[in-house]
Formats: C-alpha cells, structure tokens, sequence
C-alpha cells in the first residue's frame, strides 16, 4: 500500500455515554491513519472530538448518509488515496489498517461479533480510483438507512474482506450491531 489513508467518523453525539465511546474510539483510530475527519450531525458539539480530529465538521442535522458522504468528500479533496468510512460506534480490535488498503478494491474488515459476513457495514475501505469512478453514497432516497445496500450492489464484485483487520461493532452499552441503531435504551 502506497498512498494517504484518511479515516471518516460520522457522529451524532445526543447521549452522554454515545459521545464518550466516540471519544474513545477516535483517540484510537488517529493513531492508525495520516487523517481523521469527525462529522457531527447536530447532536452536541465537542471539543475533545474536535481536538481529537485532524478535521471536525459540525452541521445541522442531514441523516446519516449525507453526514457520511461530507466526511468522504472532505478526504478525498484533502488528497486521500484511500478512505475508511465507519459508524462510530466500530472500536478497533488489531491488524494493520493498511492491509485495507487494496488497489481498484473495496474492502472490510472481520467483524468479531459477524466474523462468517462479507458486508461494507459498519466499516470499508475505498480507493478514491473507486470513489472517482462509483461516486459517494447515494442519498435520493436514503437519508438514514438504505444506503449501504445500495452501494454493496454496485461494488460486490469488489469487494474483500481482509481477515487480519479486526474490529467490534458494540455501541456503548455492549449492543451487538450498533448503538446508534438502539439510541433510546441509553
């Protein structure tokens, strides 16, 4: 792997323990890449995150989608050659994230809790080749959910799992699948 590696955290920081495991996942993953770019959507500002980040955007409310495609965006104009989009709630495990880094191929990690799935949720890796041939997320019609269905459609036959990479996608209460996805319980 040859190249500049950002990583993209879109967050939406609206409970206390929401925003202490993004936190805490950030000081990790800024150690693992050239650029860490954060997205907030409205929830509460922080400025630990923005500390944290190479980059901190805060916006008003757009969806998910829309949040992850401004972080994207921002890493491929600031010169990414390759760029991890995750939700935040994805803590690292071990590997060297630049095994991910796999010209004209999207790739994602193993997923501990899900290690028999090949899925680009929560976290994949894209070349910006890729990016400037496929484009971003496609919001029209998916401004929370649904987009990365339609994305998976379009790269399958790109897509790889590097089995070395290993991450958790527990939210902040140890919910297998995302906390984000169960806000209300915490």
């Amino acid at each position: 792997m040859s190249g500049n590696l950002a990583i993209v955290i879109p967050t939406y920081s609206v409970r206390p323990a929401l925003l202490a495991m993004e936190i805490d996942n950030a000081r990790v993953w800024k150690t693992l890449c050239e650029e860490l770019i954060v997205c907030e959507d409205g929830g509460e500002y922080s400025q630990e995150l923005e500390e944290i980040a190479s980059e901190y955007m805060y916006h008003p409310n757009l969806g998910v989608c829309h949040n992850m495609n401004l972080g994207w965006a921002l890493a491929l104009q600031n010169g990414a050659e390759y760029v991890i989009i995750m939700d935040s709630d994805v803590s690292y495990v071990e590997g060297d994230l630049r095994s991910l880094c796999v010209p004209e191929t999207v790739t994602v990690p193993q997923i501990i809790e899900y290690p028999n799935t090949e899925f680009i949720a929560p976290m994949l890796c894209v070349p910006k080749t890729v990016s400037d041939r496929i484009g971003l997320y496609d919001c029209r019609d998916h401004r929370n959910e649904g987009f990365d269905a339609e994305l998976e459609k379009i790269v399958r036959p790109i897509v790889k799992k590097v089995e070395s990479v290993k991450v958790s996608h527990r939210g902040p209460l140890g919910v297998v699948g995302g906390a984000t996805r169960f806000n209300h319980v915490f």
